[in-house]
């Protein structure tokens, strides 16, 4: 039996092909990995900003005592204040920004003072202001379509934006008529997103446009 010798040049194609092989392996694993990244880090800037509308609304739609959403400043931070009554008992629930997470701190109205700094975290969060808009400003902002201006997606918002809703204004529900108070909302995630949008809560229990009329004597 004769032995059948390789020439070298057919045994340096071989190799070259199988180092061809394993970079183009190589180059699709890190396509592919980058791809992956970039879709991860999408979907959790669309993530935070959902999370933050979807957790105020939820909050602001538990308020159980009419007029209890108020905001205010303590130690230099912007704070949402919450009221409510449980059992007799009077608490506040803040929420607010501090040391890069969004936290809620609750703690009975007739206790002693509670520093921030003992607050919940709840989520990854750059800065949070709230302000409360005049009837008139709060016609322009809906007249504008309030949109994020650092991303094209618009925050989840109405009641079902738990479940990714998309909109810009929320509007909550409640029994009865009654008079709206809308809050503007600015919220700088983890990622410099600034996401700006309007939470609507009940204010008071008599509608606006209520007029008392004697009714004739009989």
């Amino acid at each position: 039996m004769k032995n059948i010798r390789r020439h070298p040049v057919d045994l340096f194609c071989l190799l070259l092909l199988l180092l061809l092989f394993a970079l183009s392996a190589m180059l699709i694993a890190v396509l592919g990995s980058s791809v992956y990244r970039r879709i991860l880090d999408r979907t959790d800037r669309t993530q935070d900003s959902r999370l933050v509308c979807a957790y105020l609304t939820q909050k602001i739609r538990q308020l159980n005592h009419v007029g209890g959403l108020s905001v205010e400043t303590r130690d230099g931070v912007p704070v949402l204040s919450l009221s409510e009554e449980v059992n007799g008992a009077k608490y506040d629930t803040l929420l607010y920004c501090m040391d890069g997470e969004l936290r809620e701190l609750l703690y009975p109205e007739d206790g002693d003072a509670v520093s921030l700094s003992a607050g919940t975290e709840i989520m990854p969060l750059i800065s949070l202001s709230f302000t409360i808009l005049e009837e008139s400003d709060a016609d322009t902002q809906d007249r504008s379509s309030v949109q994020s201006s650092a991303s094209d997606t618009s925050v989840a918002s109405t009641q079902d934006s738990a479940s990714g809703s998309s909109g810009v204004s929320s509007r909550l529900s409640a029994s009865g008529s009654g008079q709206y108070g809308i809050l503007l909302v600015r919220a700088v995630t983890r990622y410099g997103d600034t996401e700006t949008f309007t939470l609507s809560y009940l204010r008071s229990t008599e509608p606006e446009n209520a007029v008392s009329e004697e009714g004739d004597t009989p």
